[in-house]
């Protein structure tokens, strides 16, 4: 279920990143969606890859696992949930230089 969902976000965040690269690049509104639906895509893609990883240590006996099914799932998507906030964090910042119209490279 996490896979349609997924794709769905990317296609998303495409169908926003065009007009941004033709209308107005600057446009706040435009950087946010194309972003976040970018850098969240892979979150509900892995998921479903994770999901299957885990049903698969079940069925192939935990010998082969040093952690339980069910504790890798959540370690992995926890995880995954943490990188993207600071993702999208880190883009939101960005964002708000360039809508300023300043460069967002550090100056350190």
């Amino acid at each position: 279920m996490s896979e349609p969902v997924g794709l769905l976000f990317e296609i998303i965040g495409y169908i926003a990143r065009s007009p941004s690269a033709k209308v107005n690049p600057y446009n706040l509104i435009y950087f946010i969606l194309n972003y976040f639906f970018i850098i969240t895509t892979p979150v509900f893609l892995s998921a479903g890859i994770y999901t299957i990883l885990s049903a698969l240590i079940h069925r192939l006996r935990k010998e082969h696992s040093i952690l339980p099914p069910k504790l890798i799932l959540w370690i992995f998507i926890t995880s995954d949930a943490i990188a993207t906030v600071m993702q999208i964090a880190g883009a939101a910042l960005i964002g708000v230089k360039q809508t300023m119209r300043q460069d967002p490279t550090p100056t350190d």
